[in-house]
């Protein structure tokens, strides 16, 4: 399901959404992992940062990127 950006919500809210799921990777929480890994497939070790939270956090508004949703909230329309 696809989350709805609104142009009341600011950057500042989605960065504090994305610090959960960073917690969650850190943690190696098996649900946050499965998601991560689901959009990225990586090799190595596995070092979660903000970025990655982010990566996870932008295709459930409907971005293929963080780049992408910050632009939406910059633009303050609506988007499904």
């Amino acid at each position: 399901m696809i989350r709805t950006v609104s142009s009341r919500q600011s950057l500042e809210q989605f960065e504090k959404q994305a610090r959960k799921p960073l917690h969650d990777l850190r943690r190696l929480n098996a649900v946050s992992v499965e998601r991560y890994f689901s959009f990225e497939a990586l090799a190595g070790d596995f070092q979660p940062g903000l970025v990655d939270s982010q990566y996870v956090i932008s295709p459930q508004y409907g971005f293929n990127s963080w780049q992408e949703l910050k632009q939406r909230i910059s633009a303050g329309g609506d988007s499904s």
